[in-house]
């Protein structure tokens, strides 16, 4: 095993292949990254793969919604860290309400954010 390899799994759940390619690109310096392309594979990969932190797209069809998959995993797994991005973040609001982490894609910055939330949230 390459002791240099990231120890820590990050699932990151968006639809749109840019975004998630460019959110993967930030976070793969710091973790091993496991990505899905809509709600039903980002629920499948939460329940039952080893992953340490998630972050997910609110609005990523077919499936569920991000905030809705969020909201469900905290229900069951209260201290499994995950966030949500989405470029209204009006509709990830019930999500926010319920304290997670709400990311806004429209932030020039949006990359380093999720990358220092991860690192505060999980470390490296």
């Amino acid at each position: 095993m390459d002791d240099n390899a990231p120890s820590k799994m990050v699932l990151v759940a968006d639809d749109d292949d840019v975004y998630r390619g460019i959110i993967v690109a930030g976070l793969s310096r710091l973790y091993t990254t496991v990505e899905a392309r809509c709600g039903y594979d980002a629920q499948r990969i939460i329940q039952h793969d080893r992953i340490d932190f998630a972050l997910l797209d609110n609005d990523m069809p077919p499936g569920p919604k991000g905030s809705d998959i969020a909201i469900g995993t905290k229900r069951s797994r209260p201290d499994f860290p995950l966030a949500i991005y989405t470029g209204v973040p009006l509709t990830a609001s019930d999500a926010s309400r319920q304290g997670i982490k709400v990311f806004n894609k429209s932030d020039l910055d949006i990359v380093e954010q999720v990358v220092e939330y991860a690192r505060d949230t999980i470390g490296e």
